[in-house]
C-alpha cells in the first residue's frame, strides 16, 4: 500500500513537470499569428504607404513607423512624426561639420532624436516650405535629398577648391536648381559654409520647437549577429505578445526576391556573415552589413499554405508587390473599396479582385471592388532570416 501511495504522488508530481518540459521543448506555437494592421484603430492603417522614391534614407521612413505606432496606439498621439523629418533631425544632431541624409540605422536615429530632441512636424513643415519654393512640383523627399546630395558636392568642392576630384565636376557646371541653391545660400550668408551649418540655418526653427513626445519613445535596442533561433523568439514576443511592430535590416534585393541565402550565422565567431555561396546579394564582404541593409518593418506573422510567413512593410509605395517567385504568387495585405457602398475593408491576404493593383482610382472600372493600396506583403520567414542582419524593438 505504502508502495502505491508513492506511486501515485509521484505521478502527480512528474507528470505536470513532464507536459511543462515537452511544452518547453517544442516551445510555444513558433509561428504565433500576430497581424498588427488588423488591431482595432491600428496606426499603422491610418499612416501612408510611403514611397521614398529614389532617396537613400530608407531608415527614416522604417524608424518613424516604429515611433508613429508607439506615438499613436500608445501616447494617443495624433501628430505624425514625417520620415524626412526624423532624417534631417538625425543630421540636425550630428556633430560633424559635414553631414548628409543618407544612410543611418535604427538604433543610431532613434536614439539621436531621444536623447537631443525632434522638431515639432508643424514647424519642420513651415520650414520646409521654403525648400519646396525652390523646386517646384517636388515632394518633401525629393527636394530634402536632391539638396543633400547637393550640400555633399558643395562639402567637396569647399574643401578642394580647385575641383580636381571627379565627383566635384558636375556640380562646378552650373543648372537651374544649383543656381536657384546658390543664390539662396547667398542671400543668407552661407555661401561658403558647409553642410551642417546650413541644414541648422534653414531649420532654425527647430532647435526652439520640439516634439515633446519623443523623449518618451522607449529606447531602441537592435539586435545583431544571432542565430535564426533568437530571431524568430524576438519575432514572436513582440509580434504577438506585445503587439509591437519590429525594425528589419535586410538585403534588399531578397524583397524582390532575386537573392536568398544572402547571410548565414557563424557559431565558431557568433556572427552573422555574408554566406561563403552567396551569389547576387549586392556586397562582396560582411564587414559592414547593417550599415548598407535595407531598413523595412515587420508587422505581422502567421502561417500561410502550411509555411510561417512573415509581413513586410517597405517603404517602396502602396501600389508595391514583389515579383512571384518560382511556383508561388506574391502575397500581400490591402484595402480595398467597394465600388457600390465606397467602404474600406481591410485583407490580410488581399484576395484577387478585376482590378487587382493598386492605382490612381481615376484609372480603374469603378463597377468593381478595387485595391486602394496595399499594406505589406507576406515572405516565407525561413526566407527573411536567411538575409537579415539585424532586427530592432522599442
Amino acid at each position: 500500500m505504502k508502495m502505491l501511495n508513492r506511486l501515485y504522488h509521484l505521478t502527480i508530481i512528474w507528470i505536470p513537470l513532464l507536459m511543462l518540459s515537452t511544452h518547453n521543448v517544442l516551445g510555444a506555437d513558433p509561428c504565433a499569428e500576430s497581424d498588427l494592421n488588423a488591431l482595432p484603430e491600428s496606426p499603422l492603417r491610418q499612416l501612408p504607404a510611403y514611397d521614398q522614391g529614389n532617396s537613400d534614407v530608407c531608415y527614416a521612413f522604417a524608424s518613424s513607423i516604429l515611433i508613429n505606432y508607439h506615438k499613436m496606439r500608445t501616447l494617443k498621439s495624433s501628430k505624425v512624426t514625417p520620415p524626412m523629418l526624423v532624417a534631417v533631425q538625425r543630421s540636425l544632431n550630428s556633430k560633424e561639420t559635414k553631414t548628409t541624409l543618407a544612410g543611418g540605422d535604427f538604433e543610431d536615429t532613434i536614439q539621436s532624436l531621444k536623447r537631443e530632441g525632434a522638431c515639432d512636424p508643424d514647424t519642420f513643415e513651415v520650414a520646409m516650405k521654403t525648400l519646396e519654393s525652390l523646386y517646384p512640383d517636388s515632394s518633401t523627399h525629393e527636394v530634402l535629398s536632391w539638396l543633400s546630395r547637393q550640400l555633399e558636392l558643395r562639402d567637396s568642392i569647399l574643401s578642394d577648391p580647385k575641383c580636381l576630384h571627379q565627383s566635384c565636376k558636375s556640380a562646378c557646371i552650373g543648372t537651374p536648381e544649383t543656381l536657384s541653391l546658390e543664390q539662396y545660400l547667398s542671400a543668407q550668408g552661407l555661401e561658403n559654409e558647409l553642410s551642417q551649418k546650413i541644414f541648422q540655418n534653414i531649420f532654425a526653427a527647430c532647435s526652439k520647437r520640439k516634439d515633446p513626445l519623443m523623449s518618451r519613445i522607449p529606447d531602441a535596442k537592435t539586435h545583431t549577429n544571432l542565430p535564426p533561433s533568437e530571431y524568430t523568439k524576438i519575432l514572436s514576443e513582440q509580434l504577438h505578445k506585445l503587439k509591437k511592430p519590429v525594425g528589419l535590416s535586410t538585403i534588399s534585393r531578397s524583397l524582390d526576391n532575386t537573392a536568398s541565402n544572402c547571410v548565414s550565422y557563424n557559431p565558431k565567431s557568433k556572427s552573422t556573415e555574408l554566406h561563403p555561396k552567396a551569389k547576387g546579394c549586392g556586397f562582396a564582404n560582411s564587414k559592414k552589413l547593417i550599415e548598407n541593409a535595407h531598413a523595412v518593418v515587420i508587422v505581422g506573422q502567421k502561417k500561410i499554405d502550411g509555411k510561417c510567413q512573415v509581413m513586410i512593410r517597405n517603404s517602396w509605395g502602396g501600389d508595391w508587390q514583389p515579383p512571384a517567385r518560382t511556383g508561388q504568387k506574391p502575397l500581400c495585405s490591402c484595402e480595398m473599396v467597394d465600388a457600390t457602398s465606397e467602404t474600406v475593408t481591410y485583407h490580410s491576404v488581399c484576395p484577387e479582385a478585376p482590378n487587382s493593383s493598386a492605382q490612381d482610382s481615376d484609372e480603374l472600372d469603378l463597377s468593381v471592388p478595387f485595391v486602394r493600396r496595399y499594406l505589406g506583403c507576406w515572405y516565407e520567414r525561413s526566407h527573411i532570416l536567411s538575409n537579415t542582419a539585424g532586427l530592432t524593438t522599442l
